[in-house]
């Protein structure tokens, strides 16, 4: 053990106890005894905390150390800034970039790092791979659906559209002349079925070629269609026949009036090929539910009713050859 007076240098507070002990009879081979340390007990207060002072030197001593390690912190925190902070901050940006849909700005640096960031970067990286593979998957299977969709309705189109004309086939006539009867037979209305064919059409397909027929035909069907409400449908039948469908009539008779606005479409004359033509058509009626209450039967009696006009026609013209 040192001696004492080692001690009190060391401790300038503490001289006075030093200089007690060195007055006692008190050595290290002596055993304190019941009486010493009441006496010790009570020189020093038990209120009172021991307060031993530091060194002036200490503190000095504390004081440089800080100083001299500053330089040491900013560096070690410079080092972190550039190693750990801007890959993290890089890495952030990617995300958010590759959130955006931005994956061609999205970097993603494979650094050979085994540590954390390289691995989240790494991971992150596959993930967001994954992710743009199964946009583009998903992308590729809505192309797909969507030419599937454009065929169908293309076929949809063909098999219920005339390819000439643009205009319904029999086929969709059918199912909306289907329709239209259920339905006059709840509301208690009527409708009607008018049969069109168009009068000489042989003549100008074998005088001016099938290209100006198919002109003609064209321009009927612009012209019909133009006659008629939305609710109703036009169809070409085939070659140069026409039917029509007049829903929802309060008086059977009105479709008298709608045939008299069909033969408007033949008042004025057709031009092929610089040349102006006096078309004519015969028109056929059928009504329900008195000339049919289905499908076939007012088609075919819209038939021969035109037939019936088609003839009288031609006794007309006939007449008027003779007589001119």
């Amino acid at each position: 053990m040192p001696p004492l007076s080692l001690i009190a240098c060391a401790n300038p507070g503490a001289s006075e106890t030093g200089k007690l002990l060195k007055d006692s009879d008190w050595t290290p081979e002596s055993p304190l005894t019941e009486d010493d340390d009441e006496e010790a007990s009570e020189d020093i207060p038990s209120s009172e905390p021991l307060n031993i002072p530091v060194p002036i030197a200490a503190k000095t001593t504390i004081k440089t150390t800080i100083n001299a390690t500053k330089p040491t912190i900013i560096i070690f925190l410079l080092f972190l800034e550039k190693n750990v902070i801007s890959r993290i901050l890089n890495l952030s940006r990617d995300v958010v970039r590759a959130g955006d849909g931005n994956f061609s700005n999205a970097s993603f640096s494979h650094e050979k790092k085994n540590d954390e960031i390289s691995t989240l970067s790494e991971e992150i990286r596959r993930m967001l791979e994954r992710r743009k593979s199964a946009e583009e998957e998903l992308k590729n299977a809505k192309d797909e659906l969507e030419a599937k969709i454009k065929i169908q309705d293309e076929m949809m189109k063909l098999a219920y559209h005339d390819h000439l004309t643009g205009l319904p086939n029999k086929l969709m006539l059918t199912d909306r002349l289907r329709q239209a009867i259920s339905l006059a037979r709840r509301t208690q209305k009527y409708l009607g079925v008018i049969f069109i064919d168009l009068d000489e059409f042989k003549t100008i397909n074998d005088t001016l070629g099938h290209d100006q027929g198919d002109e003609l035909l064209r321009e009927v069907a612009d012209r019909i269609s133009g006659k008629i409400r939305e609710e109703d449908t036009v169809c070409r039948a085939g070659g140069d026949e026409f039917i029509i469908l007049v829903q929802n009539l309060l008086d059977p008779e009105d479709l008298s009036k709608v045939a008299e606005k069909i033969n408007d479409c033949f008042s004025e004359s057709y031009r092929l090929k610089g040349q102006d033509f006096n078309i004519k058509a015969s028109v056929g009626l059928a009504r329900y539910p008195s000339d049919g209450e289905d499908i076939d039967t007012l088609i075919r009696n819209a038939d021969i009713d035109m037939y019936k006009a088609k003839e009288k026609n031609r006794q007309r013209r006939l007449k008027s050859d003779i007589h001119g």
